[in-house]
């Protein structure tokens, strides 16, 4: 137990989850529980790729880990789908998680959690519904993105409704939070390519810091009305507009990336049905294969190659 000036706003389930915890002193277990849940999004999100490690340097990430937040272990449940068994601890984020994410195995197990937890908490504490929501509609610093100033433009990303991102980013911002930078972490979790995972965590960082120094140094109705702008900008409209770059198409086969001196091809391999629980939930798995340019007569060397032994054997 320890103090806290805020109501608890968290469901009795959320409790039943952190029992495990409540051996231990709050120092230790905030560290045992941030160690773990970071080990998680470390291991899920590398699995296929190294391109979203620039999230783990953005302050949505370290203000999570500051305040032993949920959003660590509920963005890895994005690419570990039995992780969604502790969803039912922050409802409003699990359903985003949810709606994100194309594993079967990912829903069933969220939905049979719920009812699990849901069952043995109002076995121990009956009230605990009713006295959550009162607590929930009292609560008037909780308000959806898309409600605050600016964010109903967020709802361009379902032009894109067929992809499983756009129901992350939409449901995201349909959900009642806080305007705390720990909210942005998931939607990191969309870039497809190192570039775009460094431009997430660079945006979301710059807006996170402008909206703690407009909220703390300068103070005010609107101070906080700006700041709450600056993080719709900067934090949610950069992951909505990265995937509007992308086509309709729930799972892209094959994408190509133009750069400066190079071209990347990004090919999507798809999992037999068996392996699929082990990979990434929610989006799909891509590899960079660079390739050269080569010139006109270089196109199929194989066939190139063999015309010429077949010339050599001729005495050509």
């Amino acid at each position: 137990m320890f103090d806290s000036e805020w109501s608890a706003l968290y469901p009795a389930t959320a409790y039943l989850l952190g029992v495990p915890f409540a051996f231990f002193s709050e120092a230790i277990a905030s560290a045992l529980f941030v160690g773990l849940s970071t080990f998680a999004l470390a291991y899920g999100s590398t699995r296929d790729s190294w391109h979203r490690l620039p999230m783990f340097a953005s302050v949505a990430f370290l203000s999570s880990a500051h305040v032993a937040q949920w959003s660590i272990l509920f963005t890895a449940a994005l690419f570990i789908p039995w992780l969604s068994v502790i969803l039912p601890a922050k409802p409003q984020l699990g359903i985003a998680i949810l709606a994100g994410t194309s594993s079967r195995q990912s829903i069933i197990l969220g939905a049979l959690s719920t009812i699990v937890l849901v069952c043995v908490s109002v076995l121990i504490v009956p009230t605990w519904p009713m006295e959550w929501f009162g607590l929930i509609r009292d609560a008037g610093h909780l308000m959806p993105p898309l409600l605050r100033p600016g964010g109903v433009v967020l709802l361009i990303v379902l032009l894109r409704w067929r992809r499983p991102e756009a129901w992350l980013v939409g449901f995201i911002a349909a959900m009642p939070q806080t305007s705390y930078p720990y909210n942005l972490l998931p939607l990191l979790a969309i870039a497809a390519t190192y570039r775009e995972a460094c431009f997430l965590s660079l945006t979301s960082s710059v807006g996170a810091l402008a909206a703690v120094y407009l909220t703390d140094a300068v103070g005010g109705p609107v101070a906080a009305t700006t700041a709450s702008a600056v993080i719709i900008a900067l934090g949610y409209l950069p992951a909505a507009l990265i995937v509007l770059r992308r086509p309709n198409e729930r799972l892209s086969p094959e994408q190509k990336l133009t750069e400066a001196s190079a071209e990347a091809v990004m090919v999507w391999e798809s999992k037999p049905a068996r392996a699929r629980g082990r990979g990434s939930a929610g989006f799909p798995q891509y590899r960079v294969r660079p390739t050269s340019p080569t010139r006109r007569g270089d196109r199929h060397p194989a066939r190139g190659s063999s015309r010429r032994s077949e010339s050599s054997k001729a005495g050509v």
